[in-house]
């Protein structure tokens, strides 16, 4: 089941998360604020990524939920996965109004995974994703998963509540940071690249040098212009023996609508509006992690 998580998405600009991407022709919680005694600190090449990514925050309080297209592929095991489609439907949290962050997936591509379908509610359901497989059989049944656990997590980079624009940026903000410690970084942004035929301004970061402590050799991210937030993300490992770059995740978000009014109903696997089974009210959670420990 590689569908527990989106992407979502996210690694990072320096080790950010995940945006996603996909052929042009296809067409986040509260990081801290920032330091005031920045402008002390010794320039680094990061610091006009950051300062973008700074803005991004500022743009996410004016976004309540938003629906999309997620069309993703990530190397996991040394193998690279096809792209995979789902539909997203993502509400920020507001803890004023008692609103938790949530996240529903429903999976259309490639065919073997038409139909599968994931929720995850923070501090609901135990934590845990409530999803179905596709099929006529499996897609019958309902189960809660750990998002952590093995089973969410074959064929994923990352547990499903790292999806959405929110956590990205703040990925971006927290790891770029950290590696301000560190000099080895050429940063490059340029103007008006098209993505999905959208005018965006793409950031990329390099480490020339593989370390141990750098997460990729390459990221690009780039910003869509009229709606500043972060479209497309990927990012890739070092060469093996003088080849090409190593393609470890690309991330894309198409039909974005913002503030579209989710309610609780959209997050609800009980809802007519999906295809989650519940023959009747479980007295526990159908998890098949601890049903496998017991036997």
């Amino acid at each position: 089941m590689s569908f527990f998580r989106t992407s979502i998405l996210l690694s990072t600009i320096a080790c950010l998360t995940v945006i996603v991407h996909a052929d042009d022709n296809e067409s986040i919680r509260v990081a801290a604020k920032p330091n005031n005694n920045a402008k002390s600190k010794v320039p680094h090449p990061l610091d006009p990524a950051i300062e973008i990514a700074y803005q991004g925050l500022d743009r996410m309080k004016e976004i309540e939920d938003y629906t999309a297209q997620l069309i993703r592929r990530e190397r996991t095991n040394g193998k690279l996965s096809p792209f995979e489609y789902s539909t997203v439907k993502i509400r920020n949290a507001r803890p004023a109004e008692k609103i938790p962050f949530s996240i529903y997936m429903g999976f259309t591509k490639p065919r073997s995974i038409n139909g599968r379908e994931a929720i995850w509610i923070e501090g609901k359901n135990s934590d845990k994703i409530v999803a179905h497989e596709a099929g006529m059989i499996l897609g019958k049944i309902t189960v809660f998963l750990n998002p952590n656990g093995p089973i969410a997590m074959r064929g994923n980079r990352y547990p499903m509540y790292e999806a959405g624009f929110q956590v990205l940026v703040n990925r971006l903000i927290e790891k770029a940071e950290r590696e301000r410690q560190y000099q080895e970084c050429e940063v490059n942004i340029v103007e008006d690249k098209m993505v999905n035929k959208r005018p965006c301004k793409m950031i990329e970061v390099m480490h020339p040098q593989e370390r141990e402590y750098f997460d990729f050799h390459i990221a690009r991210i780039y910003i869509d212009n009229e709606m500043q937030l972060p479209i497309r993300y990927e990012a890739y490992d070092w060469a093996e023996d003088g080849g090409e770059p190593v393609l470890l995740e690309q991330y894309l978000y198409t039909k974005i609508k913002l503030n579209v009014g989710l309610t609780d109903e959209d997050f609800n696997p009980r809802s007519e509006k999906y295809n989650f089974c519940f023959a009747t009210p479980p007295k526990t959670d159908p998890d098949p992690e601890r049903v496998a420990k017991k036997e």
